[in-house]
């Protein structure tokens, strides 16, 4: 029963991707598709709103990242500091 039922899951969602293919590829413009300019254009949308969330998350995860290594090192530091002194 079992696998029956991740079967039939499985094929639900491959009929679900099937039908939402066909609809994304339908063509208002008679017949005059430029499938790879449509792509282009696609594409450079998708890569200026990378961009632009690398741009905010970069920094910040920078920061912290730095903040990490730095308390690392100072901790491990004062540890050396400290077994030196005793």
């Amino acid at each position: 029963m079992k696998r029956i039922k991740l079967f039939l899951g499985s094929m639900l969602t491959l009929a679900l991707a099937t039908a939402a293919s066909l609809t994304a590829f339908a063509n208002d413009t008679g017949g005059n598709m430029n499938i790879a300019q449509e792509l282009g254009t696609a594409f450079s949308g998708i890569q200026s709103d990378l961009l632009a969330v690398i741009a905010v998350v970069l920094p910040v995860g920078l920061a912290i990242f730095g903040t990490f290594i730095g308390l690392k090192k100072g901790i491990s530091f004062v540890r050396s500091l400290i077994n030196k002194a005793g």
